[in-house]
């Protein structure tokens, strides 16, 4: 992960937790009612995040960002970790997402399918 990257990151992870927070609160009815923090806490999450971004710098490598994958997401991971031969335009990577995606899922309904013909 890039330093620069690391603050927005964890920012992210703490506005959306604290928003997720919110819509549990709400009985995770996120259709009639909205979720709401309030500007202190995104500040204070900003905050966290810079304090938690200047720790990654110093402290040993994290487990969490340096621990092998799980093998539901693995393929994500290895998908994201190739890096093409030439440079492809932001359309193009996305359609290649896309596509490994939908032969991950035609794989895994094969698979579905053939088991369960198997035990019938």
């Amino acid at each position: 992960m890039k330093r620069a990257a690391r603050p927005g990151i964890f920012a992210a992870r703490f506005i959306y937790a604290g928003i997720g927070a919110q819509v549990q609160k709400a009985g995770y009815d996120s259709l009639t009612t909205r979720a709401h923090t309030s500007k202190a806490q995104k500040i204070g999450w900003l905050g966290l995040s810079m304090l938690r971004a200047g720790g990654t710098m110093v402290m040993p490598k994290s487990a969490l960002l340096y621990a092998q994958p799980l093998d539901e997401i693995r393929f994500l991971v290895d998908a994201a970790a190739r890096r093409p031969v030439q440079a492809a335009s932001r359309s193009d990577a996305l359609i290649g997402a896309l596509t490994q995606l939908e032969h991950h899922s035609r794989s895994q309904r094969a698979a579905l399918i053939t088991g369960a013909e198997g035990t019938s």
